[in-house]
């Protein structure tokens, strides 16, 4: 139940999918992630506590020659490198704009002014000028 995208060689499940668009597929009453069961079908058994990252980073794929089993850290040292991670604007928690967070950066002002203006802590407003927040500006 899989179609092969010419162009990215992707095999691309076509059945059910969860809310993150990556493949399921039920098996004894229990759903699992296709690109998992397509990697034990084809490379033996996940190691404990193991993910299995779609190196093509298409949560549809199953093609085994786009899977690589790895630790939590290196998926997510992954997502980052690739900037699939949720930062800047697209962040959940945020409260600056990206604007906001430029006018910060070349301010002048003071940081307790900028502070209160932005409504955020002294702190944050440092972190931004040395470039710990909002670093991708």
């Amino acid at each position: 139940m899989f179609t092969i995208n010419a162009v990215t060689g992707c095999h691309e499940w076509q059945g059910l999918r969860n809310g993150d668009g990556y493949g399921l597929v039920c098996i004894d009453h229990k759903h699992l992630l296709v690109h998992r069961v397509a990697w034990i079908l084809n490379r033996g058994p996940i190691p404990k506590s193991w993910v299995v990252m779609q190196r093509c980073d298409n949560p549809r794929c199953m093609n085994v020659d786009h899977l690589e089993a790895g630790t939590n850290r290196q998926n997510t040292a992954d997502m980052v490198t690739k900037r699939r991670h949720a930062h800047g604007e697209r962040h959940g928690k945020r409260v600056l704009t990206e604007e906001q967070a430029r006018e910060i950066k070349i301010s002048k002002d003071g940081g307790l002014d900028l502070a209160e203006r932005y409504g955020v802590s002294p702190a944050t407003i440092c972190k931004i000028r040395r470039g710990q927040l909002w670093r991708h500006l």
